[in-house]
C-alpha cells in the first residue's frame, strides 16, 4: 500500500469533518431567525353562532439561509393551522393562517400553536385569544328529557342528599310546555315511605306553549320514624296521558349533627368495620349463605346503630346489639339466598350510625350463581 497515499486520504477525511463541523456550526449562528409581526392575537367577543374565525399570523426571515416550517401543535382540535411548507428565503415573507371553531366552546379562551422550523431546530410560540358568546340553545337542548304531550324537563330526579332526622327540605324540577296547546299536569306517587313524610305540588298545575313551571316535591322527617335511605317514584299525568318517563326523589337521612354541641362532636362515636365486602364465590341456587360483620366503636361516646336494611328480599340480617360502648364490639349476621338469582349478583345492607364522620355504611355480598 502506498503510504504517501494513505495519508493524503486521512489528511482529506479529517478536513471535510472540520469543514462540515465548521459549517454546520457557521449555519446555526447564521441560521434563520423568524420575527412574527404579532405573537398574540385577540379576536375579542365572537359568536358560537357565527362559526370559525380566522387569522393570518405573518412573519418575515430575517437570517441567512432559507426558513422551512416543519410541523405545527395546537392544543385542541378547535384550532386549525394551514401553511405552506415551500422554503422563505431570507428577507421574504411567510405566513400561517389559524382557525378557531367555537362550537361548544362558550367562554374565555386562549389557544397556544407552536411553530417548528428547519429540521425541528426552531420554535416559536404564537398565541389565540378571545370570548365565545355562547349562541342561544334550544328548547331541546335547555329541556332534553321528553315526558308528554309537549312537556320537557331538564332532570329527573329530586336528589336530597343527607338529611338529619327533623329536617324539612324541598327540591324542585323544572318542566317546560315545549307544544302548540296548554297542558294540565297532575301528579302521582310511590315509595317507601308514609304520606305524612312528603309533599308534591306542581306550579302552575296548567302551563301555557311557551311557559315553565315547576314540580316541587318536599321531604319532612319531622314527626316520622325514618332513617337511612329513602326513595319516592312520581308519575306524572299530561293532559291525562300517562307520561313516558317517571320522577324520583332521593334522600339518606340520618342523624342531625348541625345540632350537636361542642361536647357531643368531641366525644363522638367512631365506627370502625372488620370489613364491608365478602364474596362467596361460586353458589348453587336455592342455598342460603350467611358472614358476619364485626363493628368496634373507637370513639367515647356510645354507638348506636339506628338502622339496617337490606336492599333486597334476598338479603336478611341480624345484629346482636344496637348501642355499642366504647371500646366494646357488635356483630351483624347477613344472610344471601340464592332462590332466583343467576350469575353475577351483588347485594348489600345500609347501616345508619350516629357516627358523624360517616353516618351510612354499605355492607356488600358479592358471588356467582350457577
Amino acid at each position: 500500500m502506498d503510504l504517501r497515499r494513505l495519508g493524503e486520504k486521512i489528511l482529506t477525511f479529517f478536513a471535510v469533518l472540520m469543514l462540515y463541523g465548521i459549517g454546520n456550526a457557521w449555519a446555526q449562528e447564521i441560521g434563520s431567525i423568524i420575527e412574527f409581526t404579532d405573537l398574540i392575537h385577540d379576536f375579542g367577543q365572537i359568536n358560537e353562532a357565527d362559526g370559525p374565525v380566522t387569522h393570518v399570523f405573518e412573519f418575515e426571515n430575517k437570517g441567512k439561509v432559507p426558513y422551512v416550517i416543519d410541523f405545527v401543535s395546537v392544543s385542541c382540535g378547535c384550532t386549525t393551522p394551514e401553511y405552506d411548507k415551500a422554503p422563505v428565503m431570507p428577507g421574504k415573507k411567510g405566513s400561517i393562517t389559524i382557525t378557531f371553531d367555537p362550537a361548544g366552546r362558550p367562554g374565555t379562551f386562549n389557544k397556544p400553536i407552536v411553530i417548528t422550523g428547519n429540521d425541528r431546530k426552531d420554535k416559536v410560540t404564537v398565541s389565540i385569544i378571545g370570548d365565545v358568546l355562547g349562541r342561544p340553545k334550544t328548547v331541546e337542548e335547555l329541556y332534553p328529557i321528553p315526558l308528554a304531550a309537549g312537556l320537557r324537563t331538564d332532570r329527573n330526579s329530586f336528589l336530597f342528599g343527607y338529611m338529619g332526622r327533623g329536617e324539612t327540605r324541598s327540591r324542585s324540577i323544572e318542566v317546560h310546555n315545549s307544544g302548540n296547546t296548554p297542558v294540565v299536569v297532575s301528579v302521582v306517587t310511590e315509595g317507601n315511605l308514609p304520606e305524612s313524610a312528603y309533599s308534591l305540588k306542581v306550579i302552575p298545575e296548567t302551563i301555557a306553549p311557551g311557559d315553565s313551571g315547576e314540580i316541587m316535591f318536599t321531604y319532612d322527617f319531622s314527626s316520622d320514624d325514618v332513617w337511612g335511605l329513602v326513595s319516592t317514584n312520581v308519575y306524572l299525568t299530561v293532559n291525562g296521558k300517562k307520561a313516558d318517563m317517571s320522577l324520583s326523589a332521593y334522600a339518606t337521612v340520618t342523624e342531625d349533627f348541625t345540632k350537636w354541641t361542642q361536647s357531643q362532636k368531641e366525644n363522638a362515636p367512631s365506627a370502625e368495620f372488620s370489613a364491608q365486602f365478602h364474596h362467596f364465590n361460586e353458589l348453587p341456587k336455592g342455598v342460603t349463605v350467611e358472614q358476619k360483620f364485626i363493628v368496634v366503636n373507637k370513639g367515647k361516646d356510645p354507638l348506636i346503630l339506628q338502622s339496617i336494611k337490606p336492599n333486597s328480599s334476598n338479603i336478611t340480617c341480624t345484629v346482636n346489639r344496637r348501642e355499642i360502648k366504647k371500646g366494646e364490639s357488635a356483630e351483624i349476621t347477613v344472610k344471601l339466598n340464592t332462590s332466583g338469582l343467576e350469575g353475577r349478583v351483588s347485594e348489600s345492607v345500609t347501616v345508619i350510625m350516629n357516627d358523624p364522620s360517616r353516618p351510612m355504611r354499605e355492607l356488600r355480598l358479592a358471588a356467582t350463581v350457577k
